[in-house]
């Protein structure tokens, strides 16, 4: 007769022991000293089901599969069942592989999902008496014990059982697969079947009270037949035409890791499988005999590549390959998508910004101010490269920066996320109004905006000096910029605001208008400002002074930054932004240094 105890968690008292089991305890328990010890009598062990084991063509027309049910019992004759171990043998192509002992005490326990939970031993301890006897005793006074097993069993952690301090392999409970058991006495098994006709032979003894391994197993030998493999097919690569346009219709921008605007180059594919709707996909880049080069394997048919799994991690063309898994483990073919170049499966940039020893020029200042006569109010773009040749040099960047006049223009289609990828951030010099006619040739129009964009959403910074206008601003909407990319909201009474400066806030200086280079007829102010509002994680970094101290202006908000979060390793910071809201140029210079210092160190462009 087969003894099972349940263990639950319930307020009730937990009850393991029938009067019958109680009185056969009492009576084992006691000691007859007249009479010699009796020897132990081993357990018998019997399966309860035995698979059909017949000739190959008669499981080709059942159409077996590697999958089986087994059932077992065990009797003892002078006590009680505590265990059964088992092991399997495969033998396929003239080889046989023995599978180690699993053991698993004759206990259910009942989990508040109210999921039989059995628990598992790794290999077959002398202790497993002395281990039953404390999982079988416990009661409803237990029940934080009986939580904490539960707790275990359903994680699928060791419990250690608490005459040992420690976890000990051997006196260790595990939580076996649901899957798989459903109680001490079955197993639902997949046996490892890679031939096309393949052998098995399984054993399941019983282990007593005493300790005592049942000597001859139930054994049962039985065959199954190869799983037909699946087939994968794999789908033509999704460009992220927003980060990568302006590329070939071949090629697309990849980083190293994802972020919330960048989660990688998709790739979609499926299997047909001819047995079982069950199975799991793994792919790679490049590689496929080196293990580490493949992903962990999972049900989802859409990988996300990140430049991470190239090998080596370089611009040009990659392959991909992707392999599927059925329910019994047959591995499909390895399948891939070649494009019709014949080159590979698809074609990736990767910035330079995105290497981790980036070295080179490191800021790319592009300057729209029209090249004016160079009169007081008016700079010529040489005074205007020389006075940010200074502050950049008073910031510690010499050497690390560059300068383009006109460089709008140079954000036209032919300035892709690849060229600006040279350089880790970018100062927008957008200090003056542009003029009426002609001022297409200055404005961020909407590829030139696209460009800009990409390069962030590609890991860069950006500084940009001026306000978030619509004469700088054609094609998109200003405002659009300013909600999706500052995160701002930009309002303003007229053009014509009197600004003499602003005031410094979160760690940045007071700025004040430069009186020797704006004219006498202005009263010696700006009036190309705009006051911005913050609009999510964005901060104040400056207030709005007025030369005749408006009312509903002065003391506005002015200037703004929007910081990245610092990330989780191994992601990579996405951009931050600082926008000065005033001319710069026209401001005194020492205040000007302090100033870009600071936003300098807030993109981490600088210690």
């Amino acid at each position: 007769m087969t003894h099972r105890y349940e263990l639950r968690h319930s307020m009730k008292l937990v009850t393991f022991f029938s009067p019958l089991f109680a009185l056969a305890l009492a009576v084992w328990s006691c000691e007859y000293p007249q009479s010699p010890p009796k020897k132990n009598t081993l357990p018998d062990t019997r399966l309860a089901n035995i698979p059909v084991n017949d000739t190959i063509a008669q499981y080709i027309n059942l159409g077996v599969r590697p999958e089986v049910q087994l059932y077992w019992l065990g009797d003892d004759p002078d006590g009680y069942v505590i265990a059964y171990r088992y092991r399997w043998t495969d033998v396929y192509r003239g080889q046989r592989v023995v599978q180690r002992y699993s053991t698993i005490l004759n206990i259910v326990s009942i989990g508040t999902s109210n999921l039989p939970r059995v628990m598992m031993v790794k290999g077959t301890p002398r202790s497993l008496p002395e281990m039953y006897r404390f999982f079988s005793t416990l009661t409803n006074q237990d029940q934080t014990l009986i939580q904490a097993i539960i707790d275990s069993l359903v994680t699928k952690r060791p419990f250690a059982v608490p005459y040992k301090s420690g976890i000990v392999a051997g006196d260790s409970v595990m939580g076996a697969d649901s899957v798989v058991h459903r109680s001490p006495t079955t197993g639902q098994f997949i046996f490892d079947s890679p031939a096309d006709s393949n052998m098995h032979i399984f054993e399941v003894s019983s282990i007593d009270n005493d300790g005592g391994i049942d000597p001859t197993p139930a054994v049962v030998n039985f065959w199954t037949l190869k799983s037909p493999a699946p087939i994968v097919r794999v789908s033509p690569p999704i460009v992220n035409t927003d980060i990568s346009r302006g590329l070939s219709d071949t090629d697309q921008v990849a980083i190293r890791h994802r972020t919330t605007r960048f989660q990688g180059i998709r790739i979609d594919f499926s299997a047909i499988d001819q047995s079982t709707d069950e199975r799991v996909f793994q792919w790679a880049v490049d590689d496929t005999l080196n293990p580490a080069s493949w992903s962990d394997w999972s049900e989802s048919t859409t990988a996300f590549v990140t430049a991470s799994s190239f090998k080596p991690i370089r611009s040009g063309w990659h392959r991909f390959y992707v392999r599927a898994k059925n329910r019994w483990g047959v591995l499909s073919n390895i399948a891939t998508y070649t494009h019709s170049s014949g080159q590979g499966s698809f074609k990736a940039t990767v910035p330079d910004i995105d290497d981790p020893d980036f070295v080179g020029p490191r800021v790319l200042i592009i300057n729209d101010i029209p090249n004016l006569p160079g009169t007081v109010g008016n700079p010529d773009s040489n005074q205007i490269k020389a006075f940010y040749r200074e502050v950049m040099d008073s910031c510690g960047l010499t050497g690390k920066f560059d300068i383009r006049s006109n460089g709008v223009q140079w954000l036209d289609q032919s300035a892709s996320v690849i060229t600006l990828g040279k350089y880790s951030s970018v100062i927008f010099l957008a200090e003056r109004k542009l003029p009426v006619i002609g001022a297409a040739i200055y404005q961020l129009n909407a590829g030139r905006q696209g460009n800009l964009k990409r390069y962030l959403q590609a890991g860069g910074n950006l500084i940009f000096v001026g306000p978030i206008d619509s004469t700088v601003f054609s094609g998109i909407p200003f405002w659009m910029w300013a909600r999706d990319v500052f995160h701002t909201a930009n309002y303003r009474r007229n053009n014509e605001l009197d600004c003499v400066g602003m005031t410094g806030i979160n760690g940045y200086p007071d700025i004040r208008i430069d009186s020797t280079k704006v004219p006498a007829d202005s009263l010696y102010a700006v009036r190309f400002v705009m006051v911005n509002q913050p609009l999510g994680f964005a901060e104040p970094i400056g207030r709005f002074i007025s030369r005749t101290d408006d009312p509903d202006f002065n003391g506005q908000t002015v200037s703004v930054r929007f910081l990245a979060p610092d990330p989780i390793p191994p992601a990579r910071r996405e951009y931050s932004i600082v926008n000065f809201g005033i001319p710069l140029y026209f401001c005194e210079k020492s205040s000007v240094i302090a100033a870009m210092r600071k936003a300098l160190r807030d993109i981490h462009e600088i210690q």
